[in-house]
């Protein structure tokens, strides 16, 4: 089952379909992931505290959403913007890579980094032919070359932070 049919079955399935969906494939959790055009960010929802909404009848089960820090405030959602290093690992996501990138711009070489803002746009141009080897340019164009990483490892690298996020709040 994938992830939208997953949050349908939350969001209007009933109640036995739900609890028989999460104890079938035995989840502690299900999550859900939105890339936004500015803001990204996700949502839980645990086994436990879905169990406890329909064992004490409440209104709506209990969804987690974590928060994202920048300056002064918080934010349920964060840029949609990730930094890799030169080597294409991941650096930083959101505001910290917003921050660390213009914060150091005058202290580290960024040439030869990749950064990407408003990543899910650029899909719109390839929609008709998305594939596993789709690439996206870089946002900021440094020393006007033409750097590019896949799609799929941009994506993947934003979905391994939400997960790391995740396990440090767990």
């Amino acid at each position: 089952m994938d992830a939208v049919s997953v949050l349908s079955l939350l969001n209007s399935g009933s109640d036995k379909e739900v609890k028989s969906f999460l104890i079938k494939h035995d989840k502690l959790v299900v999550a859900a992931i939105d890339f936004g055009t500015t803001y990204s960010g996700f949502a839980y929802c645990t086994r436990h505290d879905y169990e406890d909404y329909l064992n004490n009848k409440r209104d709506q089960p209990k969804i987690q959403c974590p928060t994202w820090k920048a300056g002064g405030w918080m934010n349920y959602k964060a840029p949609t913007c990730v930094l890799f290093k030169p080597n294409r690992s991941f650096h930083s996501f959101g505001y910290d890579a917003q921050s660390f990138y213009q914060e150091n711009s005058d202290k580290v070489d960024f040439s030869q980094w990749y950064y990407f803002e408003h990543f899910k746009m650029m899909l719109y141009k390839e929609k008709d032919e998305l594939t596993k080897d789709t690439w996206l340019k870089e946002s900021i164009d440094v020393n006007h070359g033409d750097k590019k990483m896949r799609a799929v490892d941009v994506f993947a690298a934003v979905i391994g932070y939400f997960r790391v996020n995740y396990e440090g709040i767990t």
